[in-house]
């Protein structure tokens, strides 16, 4: 894949870097679940494995044109126009589930019977642009989601939805705790306006990560008219935290790639520990950790057991609060970390002595790890939501894993004022 003249969301993401280190998601399964797939664009022919109907549409053609847009940007071959576009992951073997009818929504139970098969095909990676909207948890998508990912280690990348700027408006199954829940951004690393911010209802960090989602040019499905299409007919432009998440999904199987024996977690927060940090003004309630960048997280080895850290709800004058992590040195030789942590509120100047970490230096050996102290003091700050990140320097490479802190005033509606029960799922998302 020459990048001469690669679209701008590719370079975003650092695609690039890594297509040159030869990491392309070859040999990784990813499966897409949406409209389905235009099989005969030149993008997606040859490219599409397995695919399987759950709408009873009779069959995976794209008569909506999102899935189409969405498979291509994780996984297609860029063959329609070389050198500029294809998927982040454009050599993984790629299978397609329709979830979603031709009006381009679909029932709980459709969405869960194509997350079980994507299962059951071995995908290490399953990308679902579409969501429901706020609930609490409990409803039977974002369960299944969790069973799902327990017993076989397959990591979801869900889109976070397009209900912002509103705060509490990160949709179901996207708030699934170990869903990778992904928020979008446009060109130049700004918030897209419609991407769903958190604080989530279940008390999740969500989202968790960003990428490009405003304006992407990928696939158009035959004779749909859908977005801004091209001058080039085979390619539309669209905007959506749905165009965000197949960005991350195709990150996802070029780490695993180069990782091959790590688990959906681990996947999961090192891309999250190794995106672009958010500028000054953008929360982790906006963003997450940042911009997704593969290239980062393929040089990284060493690896948190989370991809945030909330500390939750401090009251006044309620004392310290702590919260530990552990850092795991993957690489064959071993690394020394300095560590420092930064809480502050969004604009606002860190106050004093508002989090301490302990140890402030960890020597890891090859195969090795470490327990790492952080203790929050919010006595005497200001009420409203705090954000901020722990981080890692050194050998290894950078590592941020993002922090939360609601000071007294919890800006999210509680848990039990939200819906167990969503509407249906829907794209765009």
């Amino acid at each position: 894949m020459k990048a001469d003249a690669l679209d701008r969301n590719l370079a975003q993401v650092g695609a690039d870097k890594a297509w040159a280190a030869g990491r392309t998601g070859k040999g990784v399964k990813v499966a897409v679940l949406d409209t389905g797939a235009d099989r005969t664009h030149p993008d997606l022919e040859g490219r599409i494995g397995a695919t399987a109907d759950f709408t009873g549409s009779g069959g995976v053609l794209d008569k909506v044109g999102h899935g189409t847009h969405v498979a291509a940007t994780v996984a297609g071959s860029g063959a329609g126009a070389p050198g500029v576009r294809s998927g982040v992951a454009y050599d993984a073997d790629l299978i397609v589930g329709k979830v979603l009818g031709d009006d381009g929504s679909g029932s709980d139970s459709q969405v869960i019977a194509g997350m079980e098969w994507a299962v059951a095909q071995g995908a290490k990676v399953v990308n679902m642009s579409l969501g429901s909207g706020p609930t609490n948890g409990t409803d039977a998508v974002t369960t299944a989601l969790e069973n799902l990912t327990t017993s076989s280690d397959t990591l979801f990348v869900v889109s976070a939805g397009n209900n912002g700027p509103g705060v509490s408006t990160v949709s179901a199954p996207s708030i699934a705790p170990h869903a990778l829940s992904v928020a979008a951004v446009d060109f130049v690393g700004g918030t897209a306006s419609f991407s769903s911010r958190g604080p989530s209802f279940n008390g999740t960090v969500k989202p968790e990560i960003a990428a490009p989602g405003v304006n992407i040019v990928a696939a158009r499905a035959t004779g749909v008219a859908i977005g801004t299409i091209q001058s080039d007919p085979h390619y539309t432009a669209l905007s959506g935290t749905s165009m965000a998440a197949p960005h991350v999904a195709g990150a996802a199987a070029v780490l695993a790639q180069e990782h091959p024996d790590w688990s959906a977690d681990q996947l999961k927060h090192t891309l999250m520990s190794t995106a672009t940090a958010p500028a000054a003004d953008q929360g982790v309630h906006e963003v997450g950790s940042g911009v997704m960048n593969v290239d980062a997280a393929l040089r990284q080895t060493v690896v948190a057991d989370t991809g945030a850290v909330d500390f939750g709800k401090a009251e006044a004058n309620g004392g310290p609060i702590t919260r530990t992590v552990e850092l795991t040195n993957t690489g064959g030789a071993s690394t020394t970390l300095d560590l420092g942590a930064t809480l502050a509120a969004a604009g606002a100047q860190p106050p004093a002595g508002i989090i301490a970490v302990s140890p402030s230096r960890v020597e890891l050996p090859a195969g090795g790890s470490a327990k790492v102290t952080l203790t929050v003091n919010a006595d005497g700050t200001r009420s409203g939501a705090y954000s901020g990140a722990l981080t890692a320097t050194g050998g290894a490479g950078g590592l941020r894993i993002p922090l939360v802190l609601d000071r007294a005033k919890n800006l999210a509606v509680r848990p039990s004022t939200a819906p167990a029960t969503p509407r249906q799922a829907r794209c765009p998302c």
